[in-house]
Formats: structure tokens, sequence, C-alpha cells
């Protein structure tokens, strides 16, 4: 059978027609495909960068209702606190293992100290919880008595950022004085916990690549002054005369792709 030139030229493949067609269909599609493909990109990287920054900030207001009330800030955990959970003592019993230094400059440790309280910090009623010592009596001198302090503890572990509460649980209180704050543990411990562990830690951000805190010291001529930039000081002592801190939190998403970073003053309004 006779084959015509048109059944020929079809077998053999494309004409260069039909090649410059595809080629200019080509070059349509694959700029808008791309143009998809990075404007989905850019969405995503956009949402999460709203939310790491909604979460940052929920979690430095969190932190800023807290800490603002706290009497001092702490460069160690001193006794008659321990914790069985520290971050370096590997589940023995010790205060050593929390320092403010933390483990680098992006990885600090913040301490603070308050006063316990009988009841939830958001109820009016609340009282301050008082020791008892042989100074004073507790029916009739009861505020002259010392009060009750309890350490709160941030810190990053794991990419973390967690609340810690330790208590006092040693010294004698008045009667009928019975504090509401109750230490945490770490919340993977389920079996063979710690007698000290009555909570859990509060996990407050996740993603968290840099947790760094500055302390400052306004002077009486109402400027302020970073105490012990460096965190090199022999003194760590100097870090309870700081009246507020600099907290900056960096977290990251995607392999580090996507960052934020946000700082927030968080100033003491008690004193020692």
């Amino acid at each position: 059978m006779q084959r015509t030139k048109g059944s020929l030229r079809r077998q053999q493949g494309l004409t260069i027609v039909e090649l410059i067609v595809v080629m200019v269909v080509l070059g349509i599609l694959i700029p808008l495909f791309s143009f998809i493909l990075a404007t989905y990109r850019d969405t995503y990287t956009l949402d999460d960068q709203v939310k790491m920054s909604s979460a940052t900030k929920q979690a430095l207001w969190y932190m800023e209702d807290r800490v603002r009330v706290a009497n001092a800030f702490m460069a160690t955990v001193p006794s008659p606190f321990t914790d069985a959970y520290g971050l370096h003592n590997a589940g023995t019993a010790g205060a050593e293992a929390w320092s403010y230094k933390g483990d680098s400059s992006s990885s600090r440790v913040l301490i603070t100290k308050s006063y316990a309280s009988t009841t939830n910090p958001l109820n009016t009623g609340r009282q301050p919880v008082f020791k008892n010592t042989a100074e004073f009596n507790c029916t009739t001198q009861i505020y002259y008595q010392p009060q009750l302090t309890f350490l709160t503890v941030y810190f990053v572990r794991e990419g973390t950022l967690y609340r810690r509460v330790l208590t006092d649980t040693t010294s004698a209180l008045c009667p009928g004085n019975t504090q509401q704050q109750r230490q945490s543990c770490p919340p993977e411990i389920t079996s063979g916990r710690h007698s000290s562990c009555q909570a859990n830690d509060e996990a407050l951000l996740s993603n968290v690549a840099s947790f760094s805190i500055a302390y400052y010291q306004i002077t009486l001529a109402g400027t302020s002054t970073q105490i012990d930039p460096d965190y090199t000081s022999t003194d760590p002592a100097v870090i309870s005369d700081a009246d507020y801190v600099i907290v900056t939190i960096l977290t990251s998403t995607r392999n580090g792709t996507v960052t934020n970073e946000i700082s927030q003053r968080i100033t003491k309004v008690n004193q020692e």
C-alpha cells in the first residue's frame, strides 16, 4: 500500500512548526509553575514567621507577667532548694546544676526568686506564707516572721523553652500556712519520679534556637548599665542587683531557613 508524504512525516516525529509550538508552550508554563511554587513557598514562610512571632510574644508576655513581680534575679540556686532533674546533674539531687550562665551565650538560664503565697497569684484573697522561727511568735507576731520564697527557672532543652518551679520544703511554716506553689519536674518522667516532684514543667515555646538574657541596673542618675555583659564576672552575685532584664528569643523552623527574633524588656517591680 502506498503511503502519502503526510503520513510519513507524522511517523518520523514532530514537525518544526509543532516543535516550535511545544517550546513556546513550555516557555510559558515553566515560568508560571516557578512563580506558583515561589508564591507557595513564600506563603508558607510568611505563615511560619507569623506563627513563630505570635508564639514568641505570648511566651514573653507570660514570662513578663511572672518575672516582673519577682523580688530578685538569682545567679544560682542556693540551699535549701534542690532539683533532682537539673539541666546538668543527670538526675542526682542538687542545686548546683543551675547557673544563670547556662551553656553558652545563646542558651542562658533565667532564675528568679519570688514570695510564696497561700493561693493562686490571681486570687485577691491570697496571703504570704511565713516561716516558723524561734525569734517570733506565729500567732501574735506572724508578720515579723521571714516570708517563704520559691524559685522559677527558665531554660531551654532540646529546642523547647521551659518554666520550672523550685520550692523550699525544708523550712518549717507557721501553723495553718501552706504554699500554693508546687515543685515541677520534666514531664517525660512518668515512673520512678523523685519525691520532690509535684507538677510538670511548663513548656512555653518550641523551635527555640537561641535564648539570651542581658541584666541591667538603673543608676541614681537614671541611666541603665548592663551588669556583667560578658558573663565572666568572678562575682555572680551582681546579678541580684539588676533592676530589669532584656530577654531575646530566636526561633527557627524548616532547618533554619525561617527564623524570627524578638527581644523584650522585663522590669522587676519588687525589691529584695
